[in-house]
């Protein structure tokens, strides 16, 4: 039973979310187009969670007393520092007790729509007062116009919820939901959207009109804007804003450029993303030379939290709801920055059971298994993450919608080629051109298997080509290793075909013959050496049992194949003198 049941009564439940998230977010050239895409959401989301707190509403989700950006807009901000870092997520869920409830989301829509055309005439005059020249104010104008979307949903409190919070708070979603499906928009091309061939897009989002950009644009810059446009792009005014609301518009809060020194993919790569060396900040442009000789893989770590909504609907009371916002709270602000700066990476964003976050290519594994602990320990629920590793040369926003996608495909279920929640899948992106995906449950053995293989090949108790002389004795058994075979199902599985005695002979095979420089030379070292491995393998092996033959060998596969990448990440680390913390 609801504790505050009989006060329900005349109260409503608002619901408002706003957006584009994840393409905005993903739609990056650079580290700090990817931070700015965060920030920029969290800004708009503080604003309006400042008129949801002025008109007097119970705040439920998320945690906003003690966010950072609730002082810096009391002007109140002590560090600003802790004020830089996107804590807060797009959706806000709150009480409201008052006679006209449409009203109040009105005056909180009012208030989002207001800061962001407020950051956007910044960005613009700030351009004019620095000699950038951009194109028609018009066309600026509507692209701001057309941009931002929000949508919310307000349900009373009726007697059919009665003892059942969670119910209302499920109502309230799904319709919602409806509304975002059927949410009225204006065509985009009402306002100042033409088609010629004088009209380029905007070189990110592909659907924009330029207002600036182009070859000419970027000589005639001001040298302390250049290194904000890197590349002769063509701009929307969208992604203007993103490159330059930092300068053009958060100084006016205190800020100083110092508070926005972003580290590259280069620097995070090194194990430097505070910066340390000129070629790994972002401001500055490395040269060919700078990245003679290294192996400079970067990883993009996106985790989130399992079966959320399902939670949260089970919840039997708003100050339950409270208490596990307060939860979510902790978990992103006090748990997620030490975790990601012990492991040498830098936050993109942090709110809620949301955290993306760019890492050294072998610091990431080991952080998303930090966070999860962090935060299965802080809510008592599971989460799972999706990692993505490429060379800090590749387009940074596909290695993060690759991030984002191998998340997704941690949470899908076995059935459909998922690893059914409570995993962490990865996607590796070779400089050859090939792309590794391997995966699994954070208890499920293969993590335990990857550590085990992973310190026999950096300790050169194994030889570098164990996982190469394994997959080749694996690959003949698969059965649909290409699409032909697969479509075709020319090559069958025998009847009784025991997958699991296979790859366990396999590997005990290559484990006799693949031996290392600094393999022990004493007997028992060695049977101990093999019987750890085999252990891990079994564990493994195990988990595995309830999926057909082709998925257990890809999955070992796939296994040997990132093994393989992670020694060679440790040894470019050392040849570079960074450790690990």
């Amino acid at each position: 039973m609801m504790s505050d049941e009989p006060q329900q009564n005349g109260k409503c439940l608002l619901k408002m979310q706003i957006g584009p998230v994840q393409e905005f977010i993903a739609q990056a050239r650079s580290t700090r187009d990817l931070w700015s895409g965060s920030y920029l959401l969290s800004w708009l989301m503080a604003a309006g969670l400042r008129a949801l707190e002025a008109q007097g509403a119970n705040i439920i989700y998320p945690v906003w007393q003690e966010q950072p950006l609730r002082t810096l807009l009391a002007r109140d901000a002590t560090e600003l520092e802790k004020c830089t870092i996107p804590n807060l997520p797009n959706v806000l869920l709150a009480s409201v007790l008052q006679p006209d409830p449409k009203a109040l989301a009105l005056a909180v829509e009012k208030a989002i729509r207001a800061e962001w055309l407020t950051i956007a005439n910044a960005v613009w005059e700030f351009c004019h007062d620095s000699g950038v020249i951009l194109a028609n104010r018009d066309r600026y104008q509507a692209q701001v116009g057309h941009f931002l979307s929000i949508a919310w949903q307000i349900t009373p409190w009726e007697p059919q919820f009665s003892g059942d919070w969670g119910a209302w708070t499920q109502a309230n979603g799904h319709q919602l939901a409806s509304v975002r499906q059927t949410h009225a928009f204006n065509a985009w091309n009402s306002g100042g959207w033409h088609a010629a061939k004088a009209n380029n897009k905007d070189s990110l989002n592909g659907r924009d009109e330029a207002v600036a950009g182009g070859p000419r644009w970027r000589k005639e810059l001001p040298a302390q804007l250049k290194p904000f446009f890197k590349h002769e792009d063509w701009i929307g005014a969208i992604t203007l804003i993103k490159r330059l609301w930092h300068v053009g518009y958060l100084p006016k809060w205190g800020f100083k450029k110092d508070h926005f020194k972003m580290p590259s993919t280069v620097g995070i790569a090194s194990h430097d993303p505070f910066a340390t060396q000129a070629i790994h900040d972002e401001d500055e442009e490395p040269k060919n030379d700078d990245l003679a000789g290294q192996d400079t893989y970067f990883a993009v770590l996106a985790f989130d939290g399992d079966k959320m909504g399902e939670r949260i609907h089970q919840l039997r009371s708003p100050g339950e709801h409270t208490a596990f916002s307060q939860k979510l709270g902790i978990f992103a602000l006090h748990e997620v920055s030490p975790i990601v700066v012990r492991h040498q990476g830098r936050i993109i964003y942090a709110g809620g059971d949301d955290v993306l976050a760019l890492l050294p290519a072998d610091m990431a594994l080991n952080c998303g298994e930090a966070l999860q602990k962090a935060f299965q320990k802080a809510t008592g629920c599971t989460a799972s993450a999706g990692i993505a590793f490429a060379h800090c040369q590749n387009p940074l926003q596909d290695v993060v919608r690759a991030a984002q996608a191998a998340e997704q495909r941690a949470k899908r279920s076995p059935e459909t080629g998922g690893l059914g929640r409570s995993a962490v899948a990865i996607t590796l992106f070779k400089r050859s051109g090939e792309t590794v995906e391997w995966g699994c449950q954070w208890a499920g053995g293969g993590l335990k298997l990857f550590g085990a293989l992973t310190e026999a090949l950096a300790s050169q108790k194994l030889s570098a080509k164990f996982t190469y002389a394994l997959i080749e004795l694996l690959r003949p058994y698969r059965m649909a290793s290409t699409p032909l075979m697969e479509q075709g199902e020319s090559v069958k599985a025998a009847n009784g075909f025991k997958v699991a005695e296979v790859i366990g002979r396999e590997f005990a095979h290559t484990l006799g013959r693949q031996h290392g420089p600094k393999f022990p030379k004493d007997k028992d070292q060695q049977e101990s050496l093999g019987e750890q491995l085999t252990s891990a393998l079994e564990d493994y092996l195990s988990t595995l049992k309830s999926h057909s033959i082709d998925r257990q060998l890809q999955d070992v596969i796939g296994l040997c194949q990132t093994v393989a990448f992670a020694p060679a990440q440790n040894q470019a680390k050392n040849r570079n003198g960074k450790g690990s913390s």
